[in-house]
Formats: structure tokens, C-alpha cells, sequence
């Protein structure tokens, strides 16, 4: 650190070339790393997020080791013109330390916008999903503030799960920090389109720095304190997940043609009709909760279509036991016929 303050002070030896790189770096210092949604803008799913923050970073990056280095080497190009031989080396390192120092800056600008921008999401107390549920059928209820889609779905032992599974989520938000962080990895020294140089990059900002701790520690206290609340969607669905495990209770009901009742075809097909339409009308399509936006669309027409599959079933069965009974009560006049003949 000691020898970096020195470096910055020998720039007093070039004030011109210095003033001029300050100039030049008002036209990128607020190209932040990340671009962030605004409040009530359209949720997206994380791997577009990610993918979002990742084009944002590329394209800053490129800037800065591209038309910002072009700029400062023609910079430094005019100042060596006036410039002692034995101060070459002194500027080329001041140079180096006043623009890896703006680096550090244009990350820590990044960073911090990032960490203001899950303090927006931060409560005191988070609304639950069953209070989300009661505002979704209120017009004067304001909606929650969300920027990211978690999906309901059903998993292989029929169990509700989110697509993204919650700690993959906090694990990849929180994991943005570094990736911001790298960011000032391998930035070109300008000197060294002038001159060769054993130092090719400008110093970049560590992982281990303190404000990648910070960052990180604040993030993800916000992030679980929101999912631990939005977990809770879970179990919305508790009251329907039987329909999952009712094709074994039906394939053994249809088995047994001695206790058949039309009666009982038929109160089968309703259960399964009316659950179909408490779930279509009172289930949510999405649950718009603080920060996540939750999207029940697929897991209502996976409990639709399962009901739709077990009536189905009902009703084959049912079709094939009318014929078989009218074939054997057909039957059974013909013979009677018969015998009095």
C-alpha cells in the first residue's frame, strides 16, 4: 500500500498526463459491472439474471481493456515526448497505480450497487405465502417487490420442489460478488504498446478483500432471510398432493368388478372433478412474494392432469363395465327366450 501512495505521488512529475487520464476516466467510471432491474420491473428466472450480469460484465470489461487503454496509451504516447528518460520508468508506474486505483473504484461502485440493491428487499417481517394468497384476490393490495421467477414443480418421489433449488440460488447471487471482483483480473498496462514490460496487467482487486466479505456476508443474510419465507410455498399445495398417489387407489378399485356400483363410478369422477376446480379456481397461477415471484402455472396442470388421467381411467372402466353387464343381461333374456321356445 506504501508503495503504491508513493507511486501516485511521483504523478506530481507528469501533472498534465495525470489530469488528462482523470479527464479520460469521467467517460467510464459509471459503466458499472452489473445491470440491475429496476423496482417492479419483470421478474426474470435466475439463469437469465446470470446470464444478464454476465453480458454486462463482458462488455464493461471489454471497454476498459480496449477504448480505455487505447485512449490512455495515446496519452502517454504525448507525454513521453516531453518526458526525461529516467523518469520513464516512475511515470509507466504511476500511470499503472492511478488506473488500477480507478479499477478498484468502478468495482467497489459495482459492488456496492449491488448490495444496495438487495437492501431493497430487506424487512423487518416478510409476508407469508398464505397472507400473499389472500392479497392476490384484493385490487387496492399493492403487489410485492420481486426481480427473480422460482418455479414449482413436482420432483421424481412427488414431492413439490422449487426448479431452482433455494441454495443454488443464494449460492449464485452471492457468487456475483466475486465474479465482479474479477473483473479487474488481466486490464493491460497501457506502456505496454509503448515499450516492453515484464508487467503486462494493471494490479487487480484480490478476492480475499474486505469488501468482497462485506459484500457477500450482507447478501446473503438478506437472501436467507427471504427464502426462509418463501420455502414456506411448499406446502400451499399440501392439501392436493394426494391426487400424486390416488392411480394405485384407483387401479385397485377398478380391479374388484364384484363391488362395482354406478353409483359409486360416479362419485369417483366427481372427487376428482371438484378437486380439479378448487384447484383451478383457488389456487394461485403465481404467488408474488418479497423479492422471489413464485410461478404455480406448471404445477397446476400437473394436478389437473393428473385428475384428468385418474377420471379417465374411471370412466373406461366404467364404459366397459356398462357393456359387460347389458352383454350378459342381453345374454341372459335370450336365454330365458329360449327355454320357453
Amino acid at each position: 500500500m506504501m508503495a503504491r501512495m508513493l507511486m501516485s505521488e511521483n504523478l506530481c512529475i507528469c501533472s498534465h498526463a495525470t489530469l488528462q487520464l482523470m479527464r479520460l476516466w469521467q467517460d467510464f467510471e459509471n459503466n458499472l459491472f452489473i445491470a440491475l432491474p429496476a423496482p417492479r420491473e419483470k421478474a426474470v428466472v435466475l439463469a437469465q439474471f446470470i446470464e444478464q450480469q454476465d453480458a454486462q460484465m463482458a462488455r464493461v470489461k471489454n471497454l476498459l481493456s480496449s477504448e480505455w487503454n487505447k485512449a490512455a496509451v495515446d496519452i502517454l504516447r504525448e507525454e513521453l515526448e516531453n518526458l526525461d528518460k529516467d523518469q520513464t520508468a516512475t511515470f509507466f508506474e504511476s500511470v499503472a497505480t492511478l488506473m488500477a486505483n480507478q479499477v478498484r473504484q468502478l468495482i467497489q461502485k459495482s459492488v456496492d450497487a449491488y448490495v444496495e440493491f438487495f437492501r431493497r428487499f430487506r424487512k423487518s417481517e416478510y409476508p407469508t405465502p398464505k397472507e400473499i394468497m389472500g392479497r392476490e384476490f384484493d385490487a387496492d393490495t399493492e403487489f410485492e417487490d420481486n426481480f427473480l421467477i422460482l418455479k414449482l414443480a413436482v420432483n421424481n418421489t412427488n414431492q413439490v420442489v422449487f426448479t431452482d433449488l433455494p441454495g443454488q440460488v443464494v449460492d449464485a447471487l452471492e457468487g456475483l460478488v466475486s465474479t465482479i471482483v474479477k473483473q479487474s483480473e488481466h486490464i493491460p498496462r497501457p506502456e505496454n504498446t509503448i515499450a516492453r514490460s515484464e508487467k503486462l496487467h494493471l494490479w487487480h482487486v484480490p478476492e480475499d478483500d474486505e469488501l468482497v466479505t462485506l459484500a457477500k456476508r450482507e447478501i446473503t443474510d438478506i437472501l436467507e432471510g427471504n427464502m426462509s419465507i418463501v420455502e414456506k410455498a411448499l406446502h400451499v399445495y399440501d392439501d392436493y398432493l394426494f391426487i400424486l398417489k390416488e392411480k394405485t387407489k384407483v387401479e385397485i378399485f377398478l380391479a374388484n368388478p364384484d363391488s362395482f356400483k354406478r353409483e359409486d363410478f360416479a362419485a369417483e369422477i366427481a372427487r376428482y372433478e371438484q378437486t380439479q376446480k378448487k384447484i383451478r379456481d383457488t389456487m394461485p397461477k403465481e404467488l408474488r412474494m418479497n423479492m422471489f415471484l413464485i410461478d404455480c402455472s406448471e404445477l397446476n396442470n400437473k394436478l389437473c392432469t393428473e385428475c384428468d388421467a385418474l377420471i379417465l381411467m374411471i370412466v373406461k372402466r366404467a364404459i366397459d363395465f356398462v357393456l359387460v353387464d347389458s352383454s350378459m343381461q342381453i345374454q341372459q333374456r335370450v336365454k330365458q327366450v329360449v327355454d320357453m321356445c
